[in-house]
């Protein structure tokens, strides 16, 4: 979408999804370099990181820690379109 469409994107991984940037599979590691190339920006809750032990690992790949709902207002207020997985 921002590739070919210009359109900004942010991607927010909380849940069992912070478990999966944290303890990455090969699939998972080569989306997170495609997401640092194309300049898409992202963050993780910290409390699933916390929970899930993955807090360094997280941190270490270029995301910001914020908690969910807060990432959840923020993103809705900026105008974004909230899509889940």
């Amino acid at each position: 979408m921002k590739k070919n469409r210009g359109q900004d994107v942010e991607v927010y991984f909380f849940g069992p999804g912070v478990e999966l940037v944290g303890k990455p599979s090969d699939k998972v590691k080569e989306a997170l370099t495609m997401l640092r190339n194309a300049e898409v920006y992202g963050g993780y809750c910290p409390f699933n990181a916390q929970q899930f032990d993955v807090e360094s690992a997280v941190s270490g790949e270029g995301l910001h820690g914020e908690p969910a709902g807060e990432a959840l207002v923020r993103l809705i207020e900026e105008g974004y379109q909230v899509v889940g997985y």
